[in-house]
């Protein structure tokens, strides 16, 4: 996992780490001896977790588990998000997608989820991420959010990288990704 800047008195609220914990699966038990080497132990809903050693840990099982099966851990994930009711629409999805993870993170530089452009003509919407997780694990939430809040007039979604040239693999400090429906 790339290492991007962040405010390392960050943290993180303990349902993220219980909700990943809850879809890693076969990769459980590795998760939570990984867990315990950085010293987050018996996680608990709504407690804050230093964001250092969590995402230490969570590069560390990302690169046991890879991209694959990241980008399904990040759908799923976001598909059990508590959802507040007035989310009823793309739009609203969208713009919903910061909050809710500022809601699970805080700190003063932890990255955002930033909406650049939204154009329902050209049936496409950009968004660049620059939180500290993995860009596959970013594209499966994204994916999750859009297939959730889809657009009226959606057949096929894609959610992809605009340019893979410019991606936290590649040594960014950001990812865009591409909607298209």
């Amino acid at each position: 996992m790339r290492s991007v800047p962040y405010d390392e008195n960050g943290e993180v609220l303990g349902d993220v780490i219980l909700e990943f914990l809850n879809y890693a699966d076969d990769f459980r038990d590795v998760a939570l001896e990984i867990l315990e080497k950085y010293e987050i132990r018996n996680p608990k809903r709504g407690e804050w977790y230093s964001l250092k050693p969590w995402l230490k840990a969570f590069g560390e099982i990302s690169e046991k588990m890879g991209p694959t099966t990241l980008h399904i851990l990040g759908t799923r994930i976001s598909e059990n998000m508590n959802w507040s009711p007035e989310i009823d629409s793309f739009q609203k999805g969208l713009d919903s997608l910061n909050v809710i993870y500022h809601s699970n993170h805080r700190g003063a530089k932890i990255g955002n989820y930033r909406l650049l452009s939204h154009d329902s003509e050209k049936r496409e919407v950009k968004i660049l991420c620059d939180t500290p997780y993995p860009c596959d694990f970013e594209r499966g939430v994204i994916t999750s959010i859009v297939f959730r809040v889809r657009p009226l007039d959606a057949g096929k979604i894609w959610v992809v990288h605009e340019d893979l040239r410019s991606c936290r693999k590649k040594g960014a400090n950001s990812c865009t990704y591409l909607i298209k429906w």
